[in-house]
């Protein structure tokens, strides 16, 4: 599907693998995937609450516990499992090279916690650059995170992408698709509407 270039069945593909390799339904909780940390009562009181990944990061602790009805230890332990889901936050600056070819950059910023019982050695995710409005992947690469990268922070990709008449379309998304573990992706938006402008007037 990467290489046909359609975005949104290569989604569902590789969600489907991850589930298949984990035993885990992607509908069901995130944390499923930490049941070595958290106890089948602790994960089915987070799926009965649907307390979502988003909403448990804006709480503490003890909030989680307390939602929970459970102790401010399992909040803790609720809390460093989510610390521990690797994800990535990014930024695309896009520079014109000729008016068919631009060239993107990307800084990646780890914002998870590394467990090398949880990551292992190295983590990987699928970056890749779709038109959404023609369901088209321009560019895929797989962005590999390793303990010692993952110290350093701040990380780099750079790659151009065609531009093809007639315009495309404002923006183009950029999703970044772990390809372990279920529910973790994240995607930045790579405006194209001024400099497209910048291109056309050169």
């Amino acid at each position: 599907c990467l290489r046909r270039g359609w975005p949104s069945l290569a989604e569902e593909l590789l969600t489907l693998s991850k589930a298949v390799d984990l035993r885990i339904w992607p509908h069901q909780h995130a944390l499923r995937q930490f049941e070595q940390t958290l106890s089948a009562e602790t994960i089915y009181k987070l799926e009965e609450r649907q307390a979502t990944v988003e909403r448990l990061f804006d709480m503490s602790a003890q909030e989680i516990g307390s939602m929970l009805r459970l102790n401010t230890s399992i909040g803790q332990k609720v809390r460093g499992c989510l610390e521990s889901l690797p994800h990535l936050t990014m930024e695309a600056t896009v520079q014109p090279i000729t008016r068919s070819v631009l060239r993107v950059t990307v800084a990646l910023t780890p914002e998870f916690r590394w467990r090398d019982a949880v990551h292992g050695g190295l983590q990987r995710w699928l970056v890749w650059v779709e038109d959404p409005v023609n369901e088209h992947i321009y560019h895929n690469e797989t962005f590999m995170l390793s303990k010692k990268l993952h110290g350093e922070g701040k990380q780099h990709l750079a790659f151009t992408i065609p531009i093809f008449e007639p315009v495309p379309p404002q923006q183009y998304n950029m999703p970044d698709v772990e390809q372990v573990m279920l529910l973790i992706c994240g995607a930045s938006a790579v405006q194209l509407l001024k400099l497209m402008k910048t291109v056309n007037c050169s």
